[in-house]
């Protein structure tokens, strides 16, 4: 009797499978999607820091994680989730400025060496802008992660740091960096060179041109009617720490 049931219970089910078959795959790829949706939403994978690098070449995955590596015992852990975690968002912008000498009467340039005729005067130079962004997808990418991205703080060509203080982004030293923390030959009161920075000689960092500017966002004026790029103050605050912990580390 019971191998009749067991019988009836098999022939139940092959004849439930095959008369339901899609249906049945239908309702288990949505269950699998729940609770796989379900999973995600349970784990905070948002980053603590975030940094915009914008260069000659876009910083390859391993470059990211020397850094994110190198910087583990400095990064806040802004959510509380355990884990501290760096976001670096990478452009590959080649437009650059370039100094040109102007050469006077008698002087000429000799397998790249300028050879004046009076070797007691000081060259001059005009700079020019070297415009190798043909793309409009590049300035585009820059405008929007300077004006609604939120990557807090910057290291980027000297072109691209002029453009974001046009846009009036950038922080003076002096309103983020604690007193002990402001550096002794800064390149203007909004920034300093990455190779005036002890950082400089970490891995990740060193792979990038040593007149890379670092600089930081500061932080939008809501009252005036500014977009707060989806930053709350307290995840800003976990970016000027770690920029703080940047300039204050020594090798």
């Amino acid at each position: 009797m019971e191998e009749k049931r067991k019988s009836e219970a098999r022939l139940w089910l092959e004849h439930l499978w095959w008369s339901h078959k899609w249906m049945i795959i239908s309702i288990a790829l949505i269950i699998a999607l729940v609770i796989f949706a379900v999973v995600s939403c349970s784990r905070n994978d948002e980053p603590d820091v975030n940094i915009l690098y914008v260069g000659p070449l876009k910083l390859s995955v391993s470059v990211q994680d020397l850094l994110q590596n190198s910087l583990q015992d400095m990064i806040p852990d802004a959510n509380g989730d355990g884990e501290k975690l760096l976001s670096v968002q990478s452009i590959a912008a080649e437009t650059r400025y370039e100094n040109i000498p102007i050469l006077g009467e008698g002087d000429y340039v000799s397998d790249g060496e300028i050879i004046l005729a009076d070797p007691s005067a000081d060259v001059e130079y005009s700079q020019i802008i070297v415009n190798a962004d043909l793309d409009s997808d590049t300035r585009e990418q820059f405008n929007m992660a300077v004006t609604i991205g939120d990557s807090v703080i910057y290291f980027m060509e000297e072109y691209y740091f002029d453009l974001a203080m046009a846009m009036k982004v950038i922080a003076p030293l002096d309103t983020v960096l604690d007193p002990e923390n402001m550096p002794e030959n800064p390149r203007d009161e909004y920034s300093v060179y990455l190779k005036d920075l002890d950082i400089y000689s970490l891995p990740g960092f060193d792979t990038m041109p040593e007149d890379v500017i670092v600089c930081i966002r500061r932080f939008p004026n809501s009252e005036a009617g500014e977009l707060l790029y989806g930053r709350t103050k307290e995840q800003y605050n976990a970016n000027v720490e770690l920029f703080n912990k940047l300039f204050a580390y020594k090798d």
